[in-house]
């Protein structure tokens, strides 16, 4: 879409100058020339509009997630330090860390495969 709008902008800078040429030849009456030329301002006027809010719009975005990322980092390094506190109670109270508990048959899940057929 941008790219489109700024071949469009092009196209409109391109008649404001022939339209510019036409004016000072006189060859296009004053009336015409001012028209045409107010009416391709505000079209270029409306264009740059359109790509001034799409970069303000994109910065803070940007920053938003910056912003962001900054606070799951943060988060991040909580839990991790939360982590290795539960780590070290657990290995100061005797129960190593790698230890298999007896886990309930009812609650785990279990795969079932099927022979191959023959």
């Amino acid at each position: 879409m941008r790219i489109f709008l700024f071949l469009i902008s092009l196209i409109i800078v391109a008649g404001a100058a022939i339209l510019a040429y036409l004016g000072f030849n006189e060859t296009l009456p004053f009336v015409y020339y001012m028209i045409s030329s107010t009416a391709l301002s505000a079209c270029l006027a409306l264009f740059l509009g359109h790509f001034m809010y799409r970069t303000y719009a994109n910065r803070k975005r940007a920053k938003e997630a910056e912003r962001l990322n900054a606070s799951l980092e943060s988060e991040k390094r909580e839990l991790a330090a939360q982590r290795n506190q539960l780590e070290s109670r657990l290995t100061r109270c005797g129960t190593p860390l790698g230890a298999t508990q007896d886990l309930d048959p009812d609650l785990t899940q279990k795969i079932a495969m099927t022979p191959p057929e023959a």
